[in-house]
């Protein structure tokens, strides 16, 4: 095959995926963990096969990271940009299965060169693991109807340790299973045994959390379908979280990609490789169509929809590589992904180096930042001032894992249920009436409110303390005494084995 036109792709965007893992390595020995992410490594410390949140796999990616690489940020987020590393040689694999060499190193370098994904591998969330395996689940279930049936065995082992990740890697299954339902070759597919086992080994991998939510009544299903969906969403938030996923997934995924998918859904192209598109569109239409409503009716966070992304991703690149020949699709190809370059480039010099005259709230920078003070005066203060026999409490999960994570107080800090926030993991690991009674330390990015006044004798403010980036204040936490905890007058539900 002619490689004209090909060589500066395969040049210029290799070496350009390489520099952005190069640049990740750096980010994540030059930055803190961010709030969540400290929360997600303390779930290591507690491992269980199941968290209010999420299903447990991050607990134990990140304790296996943390184990190889140390308790560092660069330790706990090591193993991430590792095995998007191997992703990438198994995203070539699968490209040069739909079509050539040229279509794997295509979408190898897209992937790489794509805000969200080359994201995830740095910053660890439930997207880390559940990116890796849906990619993988999707190539091995591709294999399965178009190569080789036995890999539907690997497919649903992939899947359901995605789901074991985060909940919504299902719609993706959902759009498996919609493609096995309404596809040509449709009774062929639903004689074959290894479809069914694939499900029923899918179903197993998650398996755990189903276990772990039966045991706490449901835990998980509450707070999924209760407080976090919650915020009423409107045209402005829709429009809003969609030109999000424009800029976190590049125009070119989240538009063209979309348009493509319908247009394989309507036109249906015959042929083998006709269903395999369908099958790749079924992967992104049925995740999209729950996502559409979702942030139409709802407020939702801008990396709630990557799982939609997956099969989008695959789609297009198979269709840029089918066309190169044509000039404007390599130009805005290039146009593209040299955009999103730029911007990553931007923002990971921005987080090294803050040299762009940025405005302070449209930093988001900043956030690498904040659990600065935890590993700095905030911890000298403790050992030297505070007494290691009372314990610090947060108002939220984020302030008491970051001060776990780099403070690393004699007794682990915790979140109390006072009826300001949602369920987290610590009242799972805690009894609240185990600490009725008790003195506790109270560390706040705001004043305390009456619902904290009002479950202790006394609040004494002791002081403030700011995570400062250079001569940039980026948070303030401030710090009191609590005395005698009346309690929160709630059952906390954890399990024995959890605590």
């Amino acid at each position: 095959m002619r490689l004209a036109g090909k060589r500066p792709l395969v040049f210029w965007g290799g070496a350009l995926a390489v520099g952005m893992l190069v640049l990740r390595i750096v980010l994540i020995n030059a930055t803190y963990l961010l709030e969540d992410e400290a929360y997600y490594f303390i779930w290591s410390r507690h491992l269980s096969h199941g968290y209010v949140d999420h299903g447990p796999f991050l607990a134990y990616f990140l304790k296996l990271s943390s184990l190889l690489f140390g308790e560092t940020s660069f330790g706990v987020r090591m193993l991430g940009v590792l095995s998007y590393v191997l992703l990438s040689l198994a995203l070539y694999a699968f490209g040069k299965d739909l079509r050539d060499s040229f279509t794997g190193v295509m979408l190898a370098v897209a992937f790489n060169l794509t805000p969200f994904f080359a994201g995830a591998s740095f910053v660890q969330t439930t997207d880390t693991p559940m990116l890796l395996f849906l990619f993988l689940a999707v190539w091995m279930y591709y294999r399965g109807f178009f190569i080789n049936r036995n890999y539907l065995y690997l497919g649903g082992i992939f899947l359901g340790l995605a789901a074991l990740s985060k909940i919504g890697a299902v719609f993706v299954g959902f759009g498996i299973a919609g493609y096995v339902l309404l596809s040509s070759r449709r009774n062929e597919h639903l004689r074959k045994k290894e479809v069914w086992i694939s499900l029923l080994l899918a179903l197993l991998m998650y398996s755990p959390f189903i276990v772990w939510n039966i045991q706490n009544d449901f835990a998980f299903v509450r707070l999924a379908t209760g407080s976090l969906l919650s915020r009423k969403g409107g045209i402005v938030r829709f429009l809003e979280f969609w030109g999000a996923q424009a800029g976190l997934f590049t125009p070119l995924i989240a538009g063209y990609g979309i348009y493509l998918s319908v247009k394989t859904l309507v036109r249906r192209p015959q042929g083998n490789q006709g269903e395999a598109k369908f099958f790749l569109s079924m992967t992104s239409l049925v995740p999209l169509v729950y996502i559409v409503q979702k942030s139409f009716r709802n407020k939702l966070e801008a990396n709630w929809g990557a799982f939609a992304f997956v099969g989008l991703l695959v789609l297009t690149v198979w269709h840029l590589s089918e066309n190169w020949n044509r000039r404007k699709i390599r130009t805005v190809t290039s146009i593209n992904f040299g955009i999103a370059v730029l911007f990553m480039l931007v923002v990971a010099v921005q987080a090294i180096v803050p040299v762009f005259p940025v405005p302070s709230r449209a930093d988001a920078t900043r956030r690498y930042y904040r659990s600065s003070v935890f590993e700095g005066e905030f911890k000298e203060y403790y050992q030297q001032e505070l007494r290691k026999d009372v314990r610090i409490f947060g108002p939220n999960y984020q302030i008491p894992s970051m001060i776990n994570f780099y403070t690393e107080p004699q007794l682990e800090a915790v979140r109390l249920d006072l009826g300001e926030y949602h369920a987290t993991s610590y009242e799972y690991w805690y009894e609240d009436s185990s600490f009725v009674g008790e003195d506790f330390y109270f560390v706040t990015n705001h004043p305390p409110t009456d619902r904290v006044t009002d479950h202790f004798d006394q609040v004494v403010f002791i002081r403030n303390f700011d995570a400062m980036r250079g001569s940039d204040r980026v948070a303030r936490y401030r710090l009191y005494y609590c005395v005698h905890y009346h309690g929160s007058g709630k059952v906390s539900g954890g399990e024995e084995g959890d605590k």
